[in-house]
């Protein structure tokens, strides 16, 4: 290979100069002895002076030049920046190279361990959280908010992630923040493409009122609720949703803790009308087989 015949030049020509070196500072230290003795002239001395110089210089180039050799041979091996798996190979052997972007790829490679895992929040689902943060509707631990993958099967990734950025602005193309998750994958459970959803961890209500949705209609006076008085009378209530949660809804007012709601078959009740508590139905034993 060319570049391993260069390097092995520059150290020849290495060794060589050291030789040189060696062998001039010998010389000038036996003339400098002879012109104390004044048994050699100054020009004789001078000379011997400037070739233990000039020696030294010479071994300066051969060290660059080696040093230069050694780098020049190094690009020869393309070492990759990070761990990962690489993908098909985008030149064999023999292919002509050019340092354009398009023909200077060699290939692909994916980091797996850890994984980063793009999304983004909608910006009223994004501002709606701030302001229960800042208002003490929900808590979270302090440090950052850790999150937790569910794969595209709908099981969870063994590992839990970080949240390790927040956009500091809404994009106006889609109406919500960016943010990324930092997830350790050490098994490779998870490739990289893959679309996952993420769930944040911690976040804790506080003090809220919780009801099923299926408790909630609408009316012109907007969400309302029934809610059964102590005479077991049905009242229509309207109330406030704040947040959705599944098959939840978080009511943050019109409704007290403690206070009792129907939450099935509101098609059926008027305002005022007598309601009763619905009582699971007793078990039936099941008839003994014949003999």
């Amino acid at each position: 290979m060319p570049y391993e015949i260069e390097l092995e030049r520059s150290r020849g020509v290495l060794a060589q100069a050291e030789a040189q070196l060696e062998r001039t500072r010998r010389e000038h230290v036996r003339i400098a002895a002879l012109y104390k003795d004044s048994a050699v002239s100054e020009r004789e001395r001078d000379e011997a002076e400037m070739a233990f110089a000039s020696a030294g210089a010479d071994l300066q180039v051969a060290r660059a030049n080696l040093r230069d050799a050694e780098i020049r041979l190094g690009y020869t091996r393309v070492d990759a920046p990070i761990s990962g798996i690489v993908r098909k190979e985008s030149c064999s052997v023999g292919t002509l190279v050019t340092t354009t972007s398009e023909a200077s790829l060699l290939t692909t490679m994916v980091q797996v361990d850890p994984l980063y895992v793009n999304f983004s929040v909608p910006g009223s689902d994004f501002a709606l959280l701030k302001q229960m943060l800042q208002a003490g509707v929900i808590s979270r631990p302090a440090g950052r908010q850790q999150a937790a993958v569910v794969h595209p099967d709908g099981s969870l990734h063994p590992q839990t992630g970080t949240v390790v950025f927040t956009d500091s602005t809404e994009d106006p193309t889609t109406a919500t923040v960016r943010s990324k998750v930092e997830l350790p994958n050490p098994d490779t459970a998870l490739m990289p493409g893959q679309f996952v959803r993420v769930r944040p961890l911690g976040l804790r209500l506080k003090n809220a009122v919780l009801i099923p949705r299926q408790a909630l209609f609408t009316t012109q006076q907007g969400n309302t609720v029934y809610v059964v008085d102590k005479d077991m009378r049905a009242q229509m209530r309207p109330v406030t949703e704040q947040l959705s949660i599944g098959a939840q809804c978080v009511i943050s007012s019109g409704l007290a803790d403690g206070e009792r709601i129907i939450t099935a078959g509101m098609i059926k009740v008027q305002p005022g009308a007598q309601v009763a508590e619905a009582r699971p139905e007793a078990q039936q034993t099941p008839p003994a087989a014949a003999e």
